[in-house]
């Protein structure tokens, strides 16, 4: 049985920060006239991801075979490489997996086709981890004087900033606000899921 998402056309959507397992075992080769470098020659399936105008990264660090990963714009009958990975990084192993980060324009689709090196398949993780849209300063979301926002730091830069004084070791966000005269509090206490 061929997986739901063998062809470009049933590409399934994710999000930013979801993590999905799949198989290509069963699946046929579809992969576009014109490929990524490379080429293509092993089955694949297709996802895509909505751009947020910052990087999106595709990984597929944990798999079980020896895979590549190809990013596409554009329509399933007409798509045009954005770019692609075989061999990558795994933490600080070098692995025989995938992995490729690509700048994204707000609201394009990214079509992510999974295939495998010399016609390999098996079973795959995909994660896909996008960048915070105000990762640097120069990007920073104004914010109101009692307004509340949500965010995260995944799959942020560690900036190259001085922290009042001491080194920066963790990825951060950046916000702007003008202030009233008077005392200003910031806080992270509702609801931060780590040690802010």
């Amino acid at each position: 049985l061929n997986p739901v998402n063998d062809d470009c056309a049933n590409a399934i959507l994710l999000n930013c920060g979801q993590t999905v397992t799949g198989n290509t075992t069963t699946a046929t080769l579809d992969g576009p006239p014109t490929s990524c470098p490379g080429g293509s020659v092993a089955p694949d399936v297709w996802y895509r991801v909505t751009g947020t105008g910052a990087n999106i990264t595709a990984t597929l660090c944990g798999s079980a075979y020896d895979t590549k990963v190809d990013i596409y714009t554009g329509t399933c009958g007409a798509l045009t490489c954005v770019g692609g990975n075989d061999d990558n990084f795994c933490g600080a192993v070098f692995t025989l997996q995938s992995t490729f980060t690509w700048a994204t324009t707000a609201g394009t689709t990214y079509y992510v086709r999974v295939h495998g090196f010399a016609g390999g398949t098996g079973a795959f993780t995909l994660n896909i981890a996008c960048q915070p849209v105000n990762d640097l300063c120069a990007n920073a979301i104004n914010i109101n004087c009692g307004q509340s926002l949500a965010g995260t730091t995944v799959a942020g830069t560690i900036d190259a900033v001085p922290f009042c004084g001491f080194a920066v070791s963790a990825p951060g966000v950046w916000y702007t606000f003008i202030g009233s005269g008077g005392i200003e509090t910031v806080s992270t206490c509702a609801g931060a899921s780590f040690d802010t």
